[in-house]
């Protein structure tokens, strides 16, 4: 790391080797490259550099009726990943498959491992660390899409070891089409995320950074509704909705002390007796050497985010070509931070929040020359 450069100088690249058509065995062998020194943010997206990547992947397709599938897809995944050092920074694969049903509904399952990865994000600016491998579940089921109405339900799990860190969400849809003109539907999700190594915050210690984590216990509720009605052929109405709610609460704080340590609990020091809460700052400060003077603070991290976003459109083709929209768009966002996750009452304050509206009016004119 050179803070008096003016430029960056890289490479990148993706090399792919593969086999598709009509086969039912279809087969890709990749690799991606990025180089310290690319930067590609002045002309586009660049998420990592200094990554080196491999990946395979094969599938087979059963195109006639097999078990209880009309149709059967079966992938395996594999990938590998090291930086420009030689150090393996990721490694994992996934094994997934489904597909249509001969009752006509449809299931797409898999399972997946990701080994130990060597994060140089999760510092936010700091040294590398090694975060704990997990195992991925997925599952998702949906009824025959041809009825008026279609149910679909799916699950979304992972574990980490050595830390009891873990996410589940479930997400439900229901679609209705009670005329073919109107379709509406329903999808709500809940999401569970417990994570022992949730940054926190980077507060400097007699000029020193000191990283800091903590456990989290994260619920996550949201419902989206769609509707779109074609009232006549040239005109139409489509609404968009989303109200979301998120609470967060952390404990078992702790300053990062090794962070390439072999073992889990070497990684880290658990603050506890250098720790004391400060109500009217809502401040957590700091003791390190217990003197009796804080030597550095940070604010509560708890936090219980709400929001809601609509759109409500209104199209409506006046002349072959010619269209006007009338758009409403409503936000309310509130935020408060107890951390303490209650539908009833996030619910009620979500409403209870003024709301942003936005309206627009956009018109096009089809001129023939």
């Amino acid at each position: 790391f050179d803070p008096n450069r003016t430029s960056l100088t890289g490479h990148g690249g993706n090399l792919s080797l593969g086999r598709g058509g009509n086969s039912p065995v279809r087969i890709n062998l990749g690799v991606t490259w990025r180089s310290p020194g690319l930067d590609l943010n002045d002309a586009g997206f660049l998420r990592q550099a200094d990554r080196i990547m491999q990946s395979f992947w094969m599938g087979y397709r059963f195109n006639k009726p097999t078990l209880i599938f009309n149709r059967l897809n079966f992938n395996v995944n594999q990938w590998y990943g090291w930086n420009f050092d030689g150090e393996k920074v990721f490694e994992g694969g996934n094994i997934n498959g489904g597909g249509p049903l001969r009752n006509y509904w449809y299931i797409w399952f898999g399972i997946g491992r990701e080994s130990k990865n060597l994060s140089t994000t999760a510092l936010r600016g700091g040294p590398a660390l090694i975060l704990p491998g997990q195992w991925n579940q997925w599952l998702t089921i949906e009824t025959d899409q041809r009825k008026a109405v279609v149910f679909s339900v799916n699950g979304y799990n992972s574990w980490k070891d050595e830390n009891d860190s873990r996410y589940h969400e479930i997400g439900l849809g229901m679609s209705v089409r009670p005329v073919k003109s109107l379709n509406v539907r329903f999808s709500p999700f809940y999401g569970i995320n417990k994570d022992d190594l949730q940054y926190v915050s980077t507060p400097a210690n007699n000029g020193e950074s000191r990283y800091l984590f903590g456990r989290i216990d994260q619920r996550t509720l949201g419902l989206t509704t769609r509707i779109d009605c074609s009232i006549t052929p040239n005109l139409s109405v489509q609404f968009y909705g989303q109200p979301f709610v998120s609470a967060g609460e952390y404990s078992q704080f702790k300053r990062i002390t090794s962070s390439r340590a072999a073992n889990y609990a070497d990684r880290f020091h658990v603050l506890s007796n250098e720790l004391t809460y400060e109500a009217a700052s809502n401040t957590f400060l700091v003791d390190e050497n217990l003197d009796g003077a804080s030597d550095y603070a940070f604010g509560k991290p708890n936090f219980n985010f709400k929001q809601f976003r609509s759109n409500l459109v209104l199209r409506w083709e006046y002349s072959p070509g010619s269209t006007v929209f009338l758009v409403w768009s409503q936000g309310r966002t509130g935020f408060t931070s107890d951390g303490e996750f209650s539908f009833r009452n996030d619910v009620r304050d979500l409403f209870e929040v003024y709301p942003d509206n936005v309206f627009l009016v956009k018109l096009n004119r089809w001129f023939s020359l």
